[in-house]
Order: C-alpha cells, then sequence, then structure tokens
C-alpha cells in the first residue's frame, strides 16, 4: 500500500515536472508501476509460503 502511494507520488510529480508527453517521463513511472507490481507479487508469495508451511 505504501509503494502505491510513493508510486502516485511519483506520477504526480512527473505530471507536474511535464505536463505534455515525455518519453523519459513514461519510463518513470512505467518503472514506478512495475515496482508496485514486483511488491504485490512478492507479497502473494510470502503469503502463499506462509500459509503453506
Amino acid at each position: 500500500m505504501a509503494l502505491e502511494l510513493l508510486n502516485s507520488a511519483i506520477e504526480d510529480i512527473c505530471n507536474l515536472i511535464s505536463p505534455q508527453r515525455n518519453p523519459h517521463i513514461k519510463a518513470i513511472k512505467d518503472m514506478a508501476s512495475a515496482a508496485v507490481m514486483l511488491a504485490i507479487v512478492s507479497n502473494v508469495g510470502i503469503w502463499t509460503a506462509v500459509f503453506l508451511l
């Protein structure tokens, strides 16, 4: 949840810096979204291991 808030903050800051389309800003937003997805997948894996062991 905290990482999702950080992702939203990064996206808002990027939108303030460059309101028009920018490939660098898009890459930053994609990386932040990928970090959120990685955290979710890791969390699912950890909780699966906890419940199965």
